[in-house]
């Protein structure tokens, strides 16, 4: 049988691991960190990429530039620190419904920043018609 494994200090505050791990739970087995140590594990670089870009903020909120770098550093660091070897696997191209999803995403985003763009010309041209008229 296949057992998924729940690696105790990587990931363990996001929440989506949190609620994965809830419903894989009885499949699988909880071991401590120093037991993978020399063994080889594979990363989904292109995952952690995505949630260091998104989720690594500084103190106002906005995104860190080159989150993504010092995200994987700090994460390679910790597990070469604990003698784990990863193997960091890409995913390749995007199946056909991702790049459907992701085609309306930027569709949507072009229509948002199209009304946006008409809006912002308009209270600029309601702004001109007022001092003009004063």
């Amino acid at each position: 049988t296949t057992r998924l494994v729940q690696f105790c200090s990587l990931e363990r505050h996001s929440w989506v691991f949190k609620i994965l791990w809830q419903l894989l739970s009885e499949a699988g087995v909880q071991i401590p960190m120093e037991s993978l140590a020399t063994r080889r594990l594979a990363v989904d670089a292109s995952l952690w990429i995505v949630q260091f870009q998104k989720g690594m903020r500084n103190e106002r909120g906005d995104a860190i530039d080159n989150a993504h770098l010092l995200g994987l550093f700090q994460r390679v660091a910790k597990l070469l620190f604990w003698r784990i070897k990863p193997i960091f696997v890409f995913d390749g191209p995007a199946p056909r419904m991702k790049k459907m999803t992701l085609q309306a995403r930027r569709r949507r985003r072009a229509r948002s920043e199209a009304v946006f763009q008409r809006a912002a010309k308009q209270i600029l041209m309601n702004n001109l018609r007022l001092h003009a008229l004063e």
